[in-house]
């Protein structure tokens, strides 16, 4: 009959809301209307001395059990960027974790910012970035006070705009922010726009459509069957032997898995769009928040690509 058996990730994968329709639409006509094997594809994930595989054979006994940790240990940060012709040269970045909750608050903006600058470099001519809508990867530059700022942050950010105000001035601090508060926000990787690249951003539980996520999973593996010592020195070695396996080959078998999966999802939200948004809606609980990428706009001071932020 067509069904399979096997784990649910449970998320609501029906259809998504109009205001979600759209800005996936605008997303993937970026990525389909590019040589997707051109595009260049950036993640980060993290790995632990821990790593083990999660089944063997085994008559339970002592001998042919194994030896697993009973913890995943400490762990290390790491993020890359590849395409059809493998990884970025240099493009590696490993950084042992210092935080003992999600592994997303060990990259902080400065630190990804740095990184994305090294990996810009390697870029002469315009390439299309794809990357997820992680906070770090798109910070606010001069970002406007709201109103749980101290009023001295407000006092500061109307005086850097030449807008005479003192610190008396309580009830009108905040009235004079949004009087003055930017239309479109600028980012701090608009870096990128400005060589002549573009940004471009995946909606939050779409990470299927970044090849890199199959690149992990192949690496992990690695580390997993190969671990014996569970110690984060084995793990690294493990990490740079893997990333060495998914060669160019390997690349683009996934690129073109994923530029599968895009074409599909492409010809489906032209369907939708066609017949004016067939919608279901799953409650209010199901709001997509902001992808933090930009959609098409004419306003060129705006998210990392330089349009303005999708809006619900």
């Amino acid at each position: 009959m067509g069904f399979y058996f096997k784990k649910l990730d449970g998320q609501k994968l029906l259809l998504e809301k109009a205001h979600v329709i759209v800005a996936h639409t605008i997303i993937l006509h970026r990525i389909v209307g590019k040589d997707i094997h051109s595009v260049l594809w950036l993640d980060k994930t993290c790995v632990n001395a821990g790593e083990s595989v999660e089944k063997c054979w085994t008559d339970d006994t002592p001998n042919s059990s194994g030896h697993q940790p009973t913890g995943r240990g400490s762990r290390l940060i790491v993020a890359h960027a590849g395409s059809s012709n493998g990884f970025v040269p240099e493009g590696l970045l490993v950084f042992p974790s210092r935080k003992t909750g999600d592994y997303h608050e060990d990259m902080d903006h400065p630190r990804f910012l740095q990184w994305f600058k090294h990996l810009l470099l390697q870029f002469s001519i315009p390439t299309v970035f794809v990357m997820n809508n992680s906070p770090c990867h798109s910070m606010i530059l001069d970002k406007t006070p709201t109103t749980s700022d101290h009023k001295g942050t407000m006092v500061q950010w109307l005086q850097a705009r030449d807008i005479a105000v003192d610190m008396s001035m309580t009830k009108l601090l905040y009235s004079l922010v949004k009087q003055n508060k930017p239309v479109t926000p600028k980012y701090t990787c608009k870096i990128a726009s400005k060589q002549g690249h573009l940004i471009t951003g995946l909606l939050p539980s779409h990470c299927h459509f970044n090849p890199i996520e199959l690149v992990w999973s192949e690496v992990k593996a690695y580390i997993r069957s190969n671990n014996k010592t569970f110690t984060i020195i084995e793990v690294e070695r493990l990490l740079r032997e893997g990333l060495v396996i998914v060669d160019p080959n390997s690349w683009e078998k996934k690129v073109d898995h994923v530029a599968e999966l895009i074409r599909e999802a492409h010809t489906i939200d032209s369907i939708i769009n066609e017949n004016e948004q067939l919608m279901i809606s799953l409650g209010d609980d199901d709001e997509v928040e902001d992808n933090g990428f930009g959609a098409d706009s004419d306003d060129s001071e705006g998210e990392l690509d330089g349009t303005a932020p999708l809006t619900s």
